[in-house]
Order: C-alpha cells, then sequence, then structure tokens
C-alpha cells in the first residue's frame, strides 16, 4: 500500500480512501476505509475532513461500502451547532463589512487604506469556514437573497476561502486569497460618480474606464 495525501475535493470514484486527516471516531463513517463510488459521497467526505490518504496502489473494483453513520459517532469537537456559528458568523460579517466600508472610504478621498484591518476582519469568517462550513454558506445565501444586509466584497472573500480549503490551501494562503477577493473593486472608487449611476449604454471610451478599474486598485493597494 502507498499512501497518497489528497485534498477531499479532489477526491475521484474508484478511490480508496485509507485514512483521514483525523481519527475515524470523530466522523461519522462505520468503515475505516472505502472505495468512493461517486460525487455525492465525495461531497459527504468532504463535510467532515480537509485531506484524506488514498491508496495509490489500490486496483480493485468499487465495493458497496455505504457511508452511514455508525450509532456510537460522536460529532467532531470543533464543529459548532448550526444556529451558534450562525450566529457568530453573522456579526463576523457585519463587522468585515464596516471594515471594508471605511477602508475605501478612506482610498476614495485620497487617503491611505489601512489593508491590515481588512484582514484582520476576514480572519473570524475564515476561521468559520473552519469550524462550520455549512452555516457560514447558508448566511452568504440568505444575504445573497436579500433577507439579510448584503456585501459584495466580503461574500466574494468568503466564498473564495470556502473554494480555497476545498482545493487544499494552506491557512496563510486562504487569507492572502480572502482579502485580495475582498479588495478586487476598490478601483472602482476612483471611477466618475456619474459612470457607476449609469448602469448601461456605455460608450466604448466608458467601458475602458471601467475595465481599468482592477489595474487602479492593485496600484491603490500597493500603496496602501
Amino acid at each position: 500500500m502507498r499512501l497518497v495525501k489528497v485534498p477531499a475535493m479532489s477526491l475521484e470514484p474508484g478511490m480508496f480512501i485509507a485514512e483521514l486527516d483525523r481519527p475515524w471516531l470523530e466522523t461519522p463513517f462505520a468503515l475505516q476505509g472505502f472505495v468512493v463510488r461517486d460525487t455525492s459521497e465525495i461531497i459527504h467526505v468532504s463535510n467532515y475532513v480537509d485531506h484524506v490518504y488514498v491508496d495509490a496502489e489500490y486496483k480493485g473494483r468499487p465495493l458497496a461500502l455505504a457511508l452511514v453513520a455508525a450509532p456510537t459517532a460522536p460529532n467532531p469537537k470543533d464543529r459548532l451547532e448550526l444556529s451558534e456559528e450562525f450566529q457568530r458568523t453573522r456579526v463576523s460579517f457585519e463587522t468585515a463589512a464596516d471594515t471594508l466600508d471605511r477602508v475605501f472610504d478612506s482610498l476614495r478621498n485620497g487617503l491611505r487604506g489601512d489593508i491590515s484591518a481588512v484582514q484582520e476582519a476576514v480572519n473570524p469568517l475564515i476561521e468559520g469556514v473552519f469550524r462550520n462550513q455549512e452555516a457560514v454558506a447558508a448566511l452568504l445565501r440568505l444575504k445573497e437573497s436579500g433577507d439579510y444586509r448584503y456585501h459584495h466584497g466580503i461574500s466574494m472573500a468568503v466564498w473564495a476561502a470556502i473554494i480555497g480549503r476545498h482545493l487544499g490551501l494552506h491557512r496563510d494562503e486562504l487569507e492572502k486569497l480572502a482579502v485580495g477577493c475582498a479588495m478586487c473593486d476598490v478601483g472602482m472608487t476612483q471611477l466618475p460618480p456619474e459612470l457607476l449611476d449609469q448602469a448601461e449604454n456605455l460608450t466604448e471610451q466608458q467601458l475602458r474606464i471601467v475595465h481599468a478599474h482592477p489595474i487602479m486598485g492593485a496600484e491603490m493597494v500597493a500603496k496602501s
């Protein structure tokens, strides 16, 4: 047996999971070692672990190894109840949104933006992704449906952290990714207000100005 570390969301049907990144008893899997049969099982596995160890030499045919909850298996200790994490994430989201708005206002007025403040503000949201991703995603979906205050930059940052985690990025990489997504539209603060209010029928020259906002934003962040 030759074990290879694989991010849970990078699993493919037919792979044999030999080990997890945590004790088996901290998961609801009744079998210690099984073959992944389809996408639904990959998603199920990724709900409980970040990485797995697959047998690179496995050549057997997939067996019907159902992923059923063991009656005595406890829930992972680091997973908060959904409602508790939802409320915690809601507060963190509002704090991050307020922080990002202040930074954007500073840059809009020609002042230096405190990028470190944005970094500190998104960190609790990244931690929430690790504790209970379902609660974080549920809050984002509610915000996007209009039930709660929506903030494009922070929502992008959190979705990026969720996707980055599934891709197996390290914690510091997730932080950089989230901050980058939160700041991606900062260049829009330098566009003429009348251009921002004009949602359609832009001229070619106006489109060139709008499309230049990522470059302007990168320059602004580099100076901060």
